[in-house]
């Protein structure tokens, strides 16, 4: 057999382990009402306040960072099934006026970060990895800068 058929089949067997997903949505659901929903994109250039565009830029972005850290530890903890957690990345972008999640450096480092706070193990990280960024190396690299820097 293929060796990525097989990493592939691991991960998807270790994902449909963790279908908790009533409490992960209650959870998550909780998260997403609490979460911060700035108004602005995060190319949002505007300096209302007088702030250069770039520092507006990396607050928003460090926000979003911050909602999607603090979701990707509620679904380790919770559990829950990958589809469910997806919706909800979807649901924070839209809040912070990301388009394309995936597209997003700071969704993968988010999901680093936040497996490194929700105490994942070796496995769930491996899991999650494969489900999202599949054979993506730079996304799996962002993932892994999230999980160390958040040490």
């Amino acid at each position: 057999m293929n060796k990525d058929f097989v990493g592939w089949l691991v991960a998807a067997t270790l994902l449909s382990s963790l279908t908790l997903a009533c409490s992960f949505s209650t959870s998550s659901k909780s998260i997403s009402d609490s979460i911060s929903g700035s108004s602005g994109s995060i190319s949002d250039s505007s300096t209302s306040s007088g702030g250069s565009d770039d520092s507006k830029s990396s607050d928003k972005e460090a926000l979003y960072r911050e909602d999607v850290r603090s979701l990707t530890a509620a679904y380790v903890r919770d559990g829950g099934d990958v589809a469910s957690f997806q919706r909800e990345l979807g649901s924070i972008a839209r809040q912070h006026g990301v388009s394309d999640w995936e597209a997003v450096a700071a969704t993968w480092t988010g999901i680093g970060e936040g497996l490194r706070q929700g105490d994942a193990s070796a496995q769930q990280i491996d899991a999650t990895s494969a489900a999202l960024a599949g054979s993506d190396a730079s996304k799996r690299r962002e993932i892994q800068r999230g999980y160390a820097s958040a040490a």
